[in-house]
């Protein structure tokens, strides 16, 4: 999912076809910059689909405000290894571009087209230009969309819970939550000095690639701390050291010495309130939360 200036995204129920979920995707100003909901698919994902036929099927509908004529469907491929559509995407190709009417009922369509036998990569994506400065209702809901090899669009396919969750972990994961009360992170950390720590924090699947970025939000899901991997991750109080009431932390750093992806070494030389060799515990203070993303 591409996230661009001005566009609102919320999780409403729909419970068609099995479906719990819809996207909706509209302005909330005046703006009028392109509206998109993009997925970028990776290469060991993609490449069954090289020289084949491939049938696009989605859900939508748009808003009683909905300002445009149309809402586009796009299935773009590329011939680079595990490139992201928000940046430059090799061999650029429209493999499906089409545009569908307004409609302000759920409708169920499905498109098809043929890819290349050079493409490295698939990416689907839906997008608007909104027009003039009335934004009340102008948006676009998504649901049910599948990509599936031939021409013919079968029932939408919905997995077990546990299985998709698992999925989506191997590119995010939320590894602590305090929203109502502190909590827990699995780790197994211990002091190395009076100020340094170091231990391994535990991940709940394998991820996509080691993390490459590590973020703090707090209850509104604004960022309040961000770091790459590798780097020092500024910590002021939304997470803390379980050894005493004493014991806190101004950095945070995840690395790794392996390529073992279930689990991270963590260290930090800004503490205080610890001992050599003394077990600690990692929470997450109330109101934050710390999430890793390996996200292509």
């Amino acid at each position: 999912m591409g996230q661009g200036t001005n566009l609102t995204t919320t999780d409403l129920p729909f419970t068609d076809a099995g479906i719990q979920t819809h996207a909706r995707v509209g302005r909330n100003t005046t703006a009028t910059d392109l509206l998109r909901l993009e997925y970028t698919m990776e290469s060991q994902d993609s490449r069954k689909y090289a020289g084949k036929p491939i049938t696009l099927s989605f859900y939508y509908r748009t808003g009683a405000g909905f300002s445009g004529s149309s809402v586009t469907a796009s299935c773009i491929s590329g011939t680079g290894p595990d490139q992201a559509l928000r940046g430059t995407v090799t061999g650029y190709t429209n493999v499906i571009n089409t545009t569908f009417s307004p409609s302000t009922s759920w409708t169920r369509v499905s498109v098809t087209g043929t890819c290349a036998t050079t493409i490295n990569q698939l990416f689907i994506g839906f997008y608007h230009t909104p027009i003039g400065s009335t934004s009340t209702n102008d948006y676009f809901d998504i649901t049910g969309v599948q990509l599936e090899l031939g021409r013919v669009a079968t029932p939408f396919e919905v997995r077990p819970y546990p299985v998709e969750l698992q999925m989506c972990q191997r590119y995010y994961q939320r590894l602590g939550s305090g929203l109502g009360n502190v909590c827990p992170i699995q780790a197994f950390l211990k002091g190395t000095s009076s100020t340094e720590f170091s231990g391994y924090v535990s991940l709940f699947t394998i991820m996509r690639i080691l993390p490459t970025t590590l973020i703090i939000t707090n209850s509104t899901g604004a960022i309040t701390s961000s770091a790459v991997y590798g780097a020092s991750l500024t910590i002021s109080g939304q997470l803390f050291l379980y050894a005493n009431q004493n014991a806190t932390m101004t950095t945070l750093t995840f690395g790794n010495n392996n390529n073992f992806q279930m689990m991270l070494r963590t260290f930090s030389t800004g503490a205080t309130g610890i001992a050599v060799h003394q077990p600690l515990e990692l929470f997450v203070a109330n109101g934050f939360s710390l999430d890793v993303s390996a996200e292509l």
